[in-house]
């Protein structure tokens, strides 16, 4: 190979790594920075410190209860149901608390008329703030996904069970982080943000609720099981019920989320996903602004009507 060839190589091979590192600025920058912010926040260290000790005192205290038995009797299923049951509580309640405070202070903070510089749209930003609420709780189920294996090797679990359990866990998260991103992007005033945070703490609960029960019974009698089985037909009947509710808060949200240009004046101009003009809206207390007049022209006085 000569050194021409080969600095072509080492040049092609390193504009690929600088476009994939350029990757989720390209792909959504909304994505990129509510992740950080989130992986430098207070909360976000605080939540994945108690998380790892309740998991290791959980872990302690189950082997000190069942230290006698441990060796030979099936003690899986007592672990995993503590383990999930810990896991599920930061992606019921901090996850979408997170997304909904991110989405409201967009309102709060009047950053979302920045956002009309830019080349994002309304799906851009809502699915920037989508996935971030999913990478959090990805990093979530890192923390635990460790100790479910140690319940795995103490037996009386299978492991389709598990994975059963971290895919409705998965499902659940996604339902309620989008209900909180939605109510949080409706939250435009105090009133309504108090109202929207109400529903967002009842939605929590119940799928905290509901999620808990499913894998307690999952878990307990096995996928394979008659009321397992009736459990995935109940479970179908609360997506058909949820799926309607989700697509009107969806459209809400995308509603109080239009971008609007602050710049045009004396006209407040409301644009659509794809940046274009949908409607004029009046300022009648904005500054009047003229266009500069040609080099060597005076501006022209506003006509008077004549005096009676």
């Amino acid at each position: 190979m000569s050194s021409g060839s080969l600095r072509r190589w080492f040049q092609r091979g390193f504009g690929d790594a600088e476009n994939l590192a350029d990757f989720p600025d390209r792909w959504n920058p909304m994505f990129v920075r509510e992740l950080r912010r989130m992986l430098k926040s207070r909360s976000f260290s605080i939540t994945f410190l108690l998380l790892l000790i309740s998991c290791w005192g959980a872990a302690v205290y189950l082997v000190l209860v069942y230290q006698d038995s441990i060796s030979y009797s099936e003690s899986g299923p007592m672990f995993s149901r503590c383990f999930f049951t810990i896991l599920a509580f930061p992606l019921c309640f901090v996850v979408p608390m997170t997304l909904f405070a991110a989405a409201a202070e967009e309102h709060s903070d009047n950053t979302l008329e920045v956002l009309t510089i830019t080349t994002l749209d309304t799906s851009k930003i809502l699915n920037g703030y989508f996935w971030m609420g999913m990478a959090h709780a990805g990093i979530y189920y890192c923390a635990v996904v460790p100790f479910a294996c140690f319940s795995y090797l103490l037996g009386g679990v299978g492991l389709l069970d598990l994975v059963a359990g971290l895919a409705f866990t998965v499902f659940f998260t996604a339902i309620v982080a989008c209900w909180g991103l939605m109510l949080g992007a409706c939250a435009s005033g105090p009133i309504k943000r108090a109202f929207c945070l109400f529903l967002t703490m009842v939605g929590e609960v119940i799928c905290f609720t509901i999620l808990t029960s499913v894998l307690y019974l999952l878990i307990g009698t096995g996928i394979f099981s008659s009321d397992s089985i009736s459990l995935l037909g109940g479970l179908v009947c609360f997506l058909v019920f949820t799926a309607p509710i989700l697509a009107i808060v969806t459209g809400i949200a995308r509603q109080h989320f239009q971008l609007v240009d602050p710049i045009i004046k004396p006209y407040r101009v409301q644009l659509d996903d794809k940046g274009n003009v949908t409607k004029f809206i009046a300022r009648y207390n904005a500054l009047q602004v003229r266009p500069p007049s040609p080099p060597g022209e005076f501006p022209m006085a506003a006509p008077r009507e004549n005096e009676t």
